[in-house]
This record gives C-alpha cells, sequence and structure tokens, in this order.
C-alpha cells in the first residue's frame, strides 16, 4: 500500500514517468501493477432469470379449459359449412400434442355450447361425425377408451386461442363473479370457476368495447336522428364518444379489474370524468392496435428477448469499495498509477521538439496534477477523460505498445468483471489508446 502510495505521486510528474520508462524495468512494474486490479475480488454469480414454467399437461381433469370465442369471431365461421366449419373452430382451440387427451362428452359439449345460439339456421354435426372429424383435422389424433372413459388422444386446448388465419385473439382478462358466467360455460370454458370472464376477441378494441358494455355496463348514446333541414355536426370517430358515461348506474362500484390490476375512479373526480379516464386506462392493457403498431413493435426491446440472452456464466469479480461503494485499495492504486504511466509515456514524445512540447504543456493545464493530491485509498481521484493528443510519433507509440501489450488481456478482462473499478480502467484504456498503443 505505501509503494502505491509513492508510486501515485511519483508518477504523476511525466518527467518521472520517463525516468521510470528509461531506467527502470517498467515492463515488470505494469505486470506485477495488472495483477493487483483484482486483488482480493469476491467472485459473485448473478441471480440468473427463472426458467419459464412448461406448457401445463392437459388431461381429461383439466380438458375444461376450452378457449370462448365471442359471438363476432363465432359468426364469423357460420359462411363455413359443416364439416369444414367444426374443422376451422378445431384448430382455432385446439393444437396437437402427443401426450395429452381429453373426454370425448367434453369436446361434444363445448363444441355444442359454441354454436348452439345458432343451430336452428346452421345444422351442427351429430356426436359421431364430430369425433370423426376431430381425427381428420389433426393429423395423430384418434378416439380411444382408457380408464373406461371415451377420450381423444393426441390433442390439447390452446392457452390462447387464433383466429381462421392463425393470429392469435385477445383474451378478456375481466375479474368476474361467478353468477355473471352462465353455468354452462363455467363447466366447459372458463377458467378458476368463474372468476375471470375468458371470451376471446378478435383485436383489442373489440375487447375494450365489451368491458365498457357488458362489464362496466356503461350504455351508449342513441343514435342521432338525421334531420335534412337543418346542418348536421360531424361525427366522432372517436369510441369513447359513443358510450353514454353521464347515464352509468351511480349505485354501481367502478374500478379496473383487469387481471390483479388495483386501479380505482380517482376520489376528486366526478362519476362521467372518472368513467372515461377509466376507459382510457383499460386501452393499457390492451395490444397496441393503432395505425403505427407494428412499426412501434419493430422499435420496442423485446424484454424476454433480452432475458434469455443472458450468458449463463457470467461471474462479477468485486474487489474492495468504500461506503459509497466507489473503488478502494490496492486495485484502485493500481489502476491510477497504470492511468499515470500511460498518459507520461505519451507526454514523452513531445520532449524532443519545442512545438510539441509546447502542446504537452498545454496537456498538462488540461488535466492539473494537485501535488497535496490524497493516496489512492482515498478514492477521490475521478479524472477519467482524457483530451484528445497530438498525433503521437512512432517512437512513443512503440514504447506504449512494448510495456502495455502484454497486460492488455488483463486489463479488458478486468474492466469487464469488476464492476467497481470499470471506470478507471477505462481511463487507464483510453490513455493507451491515445498515446498510439
Amino acid at each position: 500500500s505505501a509503494c502505491l502510495d509513492f508510486l501515485f505521486q511519483y508518477t504523476s510528474i511525466a518527467d518521472n514517468v520517463e525516468t521510470l520508462a528509461l531506467d527502470a524495468d517498467v515492463q515488470n512494474l505494469v505486470k506485477q501493477l495488472s495483477d493487483l486490479l483484482l486483488y482480493n475480488a469476491k467472485k459473485e454469480v448473478p441471480k440468473m432469470p427463472k426458467p419459464r414454467p412448461s406448457e401445463p399437461h392437459y388431461d381429461s381433469e383439466s380438458s375444461a379449459h376450452v378457449p370462448r370465442l365471442c359471438q363476432d369471431v363465432i359468426e364469423s365461421l357460420l359462411q363455413f359449412t359443416e364439416p369444414d366449419r367444426s374443422s376451422r373452430w378445431l384448430r382455432m382451440c385446439f393444437e396437437i400434442d402427443p401426450d395429452s387427451e381429453m373426454t370425448q362428452i367434453h369436446l361434444w359439449q363445448s363444441y355444442q355450447a359454441t354454436f348452439l345460439k345458432y343451430s336452428q339456421t346452421h345444422a351442427n354435426l351429430i356426436a359421431g361425425e364430430f369425433i370423426k372429424n376431430v381425427s381428420n383435422t389433426f393429423t395423430g389424433a384418434s378416439a380411444q377408451v382408457a380408464n373406461s372413459k371415451y377420450v381423444i388422444k393426441g390433442i390439447r386446448p390452446r392457452k390462447i386461442a387464433h383466429d381462421v388465419d392463425g393470429k392469435e385473439l385477445v383474451k378478456c382478462c375481466w375479474r368476474t363473479n361467478p353468477t355473471d358466467v352462465p353455468q354452462e360455460h363455467i363447466s366447459i370454458f372458463a377458467n378458476e370457476s368463474g372468476k375471470e370472464c375468458g371470451e376471446f376477441f378478435s383485436n383489442g378494441p373489440k375487447v375494450w368495447e365489451h368491458i365498457l358494455s357488458s362489464h362496466l355496463q356503461v350504455p351508449k348514446k342513441a343514435p342521432i336522428t338525421a334531420n335534412s333541414d337543418a346542418p348536421q355536426p360531424p361525427q366522432s370517430t372517436s369510441k369513447v364518444a359513443a358510450f353514454d358515461f353521464a347515464a352509468a348506474d351511480p349505485s354501481l362500484s367502478y374500478s379496473c379489474k383487469w387481471s390483479s390490476c388495483p386501479r380505482q375512479i380517482p376520489g376528486d373526480h366526478n362519476l362521467p370524468v372518472g368513467l372515461a379516464l377509466l376507459a382510457r386506462h383499460i386501452n393499457t392493457h390492451l395490444p397496441d392496435s393503432g395505425p403505427l403498431a407494428e412499426q412501434r413493435r419493430q422499435n420496442q426491446h423485446n424484454s424476454e428477448r433480452v432475458e434469455d440472452s443472458v450468458p449463463s456464466n457470467r461471474v462479477w469479480h468485486r474487489t474492495m469499495a468504500d461506503e459509497r461503494n466507489d473503488a478502494a485499495g490496492l486495485p484502485l492504486g493500481s489502476a491510477l498509477v497504470l492511468r499515470n504511466i500511460a498518459r507520461g509515456v505519451r507526454k514523452m514524445a513531445h520532449s524532443a521538439n519545442g512545438a510539441a512540447a509546447t502542446a504537452a504543456a498545454v496537456e498538462e493545464k488540461a488535466h492539473p496534477t494537485d501535488e497535496d493530491e490524497q493516496p489512492p485509498r482515498d478514492g477521490e481521484d475521478d479524472e477519467t477523460a482524457v483530451a484528445m493528443p497530438e498525433s503521437p510519433v512512432p517512437a512513443s507509440a512503440e514504447l506504449m505498445k512494448k510495456i502495455f501489450d502484454p497486460i492488455r488481456e488483463k486489463l479488458f478482462f478486468a474492466m469487464a468483471h469488476n464492476p467497481t473499478l470499470k471506470d478507471h480502467l477505462t481511463a487507464v484504456l483510453c490513455a493507451i489508446s491515445n498515446g498510439g498503443g
């Protein structure tokens, strides 16, 4: 420690560095200093992201979790005739899984419940034909008898339903009471005994309208009767304008019930204003569906992808730090001496001619050295910026490389793995680079 204190003060003067480089074994000195950069370093392995849970196994006991489609999506399937309609519905709500199975009765009931409302005008398949069509739709799916139950082996319900083109639908995650959902839907479709709406819509705006009209029970404004004799004001294109927040029932409790969101209507707003703000807030839970949505998705960072890219073998080597978490001790002293040597070697090039010496003097003023500077253990030397020097002469560059090339790998390793010392080592490497090394 005392030696580092002396070397720090001694190498703060450029002429001393020249003497050191010419009359001492400076290469061995910088090697010893580089060995101290990780002195008494404590290895620290950062916590890795938790592994994502594997897909749940769907068996006959969990086969009730069938995606429930909204009426608009169901009606889009009515343009197709059977068995094409049921095949498209199956591909929207189920996927191939050789290890999964579900009972035929649950599969049949979910199909019946989906199209029951339209059965008078659009005939459904009978049970036998429907089960046979499952095998025709999914390669590898087959009707079997397992544990005295008739099951379909090889498929499972999707966690996220798709539309007919394979695009993911948007699920309504609004918390509901079991009484708000038909009992037959609870037994076939809904998760958690009806505690979540679980209905799938084609896009975010459809979910937003569904929440306001069905869950919040906000009435829509009556259509304006056109009067040919009077000029008509321009119609608003905002979906918010279609709802009459002033006509909402004040006896109801209004809050955001999307998943675990705790958002409440601010108490300092009246009901119409509070509901309008709540309606805008609900949009924050829904996928971006604006005209520039795709461009925004391309420009934003994918947090999941960043999390996956963290290397599993990352190890920090943390050295001594003071109460402010700044570098201290022998590693700091070594880094500061290395920085002084690199700066001093760079200035040696200008001693041969007056013009270059003037440039060196200017640089010396730009980086003054206080004779009363504290020893490196105090961690008070935070000079990391290095002024751009004059172009170094070849002799200086050769000397810089001769001194620092053998320890370059150590410097980069310490900078990459010792976060406590990285700023000081950055200053060292900048000084080496600016000196032609």
